[in-house]
């Protein structure tokens, strides 16, 4: 790592800290009194283990949307923030960025709100075979028009989309090396940009 870190590009990183909306909060806040309870005992059950796992899992699901949970809102402050990242970034600017998210769901949300701008993307999940992948990349190489790469976790790994010099990470995966994955995705030697922007959308608290 050590011989090769000159040839890299500089990274900059932005973190972004958002307020949870007050519905937001409130279920985050009921998740919470839930997980307390586990949290003092000594010792947990498998049973109790999926529990507490389940619980914080939706205490961050809940931080990006309440679709995510309920599915019969949507209340999005970070994609809100979204917006106006992706505004400045590709429409006034016109860079080339990859978004991750780690649930298909947010990803779908985001497209959602790419196609309502206009913003030509390509979107890559797990359920997308891999012989398929390589069009996905090809394409938002290739193509000047094509500005976002739209990603789950399933895109972390053996992708070169050094044709992008943004990064967004919708939420911080809890993994450091999933992290690390998603950047290295951009920031490869032999990138054609001398810096990486990586933009971290965190909710506050």
């Amino acid at each position: 790592k050590q011989q090769v870190l000159a040839e890299l590009p500089r990274e900059i990183t932005n973190n972004y800290y958002i307020d949870l909306q007050e519905r937001q909060h409130k279920i985050h806040t009921g998740y919470l009194q839930s997980l307390q309870p586990l949290l003092n005992k000594k010792y947990l059950t498998p049973v109790e283990l999926r529990r507490l796992q389940l619980l914080l899992l939706k205490m961050r699901q809940v931080c990006n949307s309440t679709y995510l949970i309920d599915r019969q809102t949507h209340i999005s402050p970070k994609l809100k923030e979204l917006e106006g990242l992706l505004d400045e970034l590709v429409t006034q600017n016109g860079h080339k960025v990859v978004i991750f998210s780690e649930w298909t769901t947010m990803t779908m949300l985001i497209g959602k709100h790419l196609s309502q701008a206009a913003i030509p993307f390509v979107e890559l999940s797990g359920k997308i075979p891999i012989t398929k992948r390589q069009a996905l990349i090809d394409e938002f190489t290739n193509n000047p028009e094509c500005k976002v790469f739209l990603s789950t976790d399933a895109g972390g790994t053996g992708l070169n989309l050094q044709a992008a010099d943004c990064v967004i990470n919708f939420e911080l995966p809890w993994n450091p090396g999933r992290l690390h994955q998603r950047i290295g995705r951009v920031s490869r030697i032999g990138q054609q940009s001398s810096c990486i922007n990586v933009g971290n959308l965190i909710a506050t608290d």
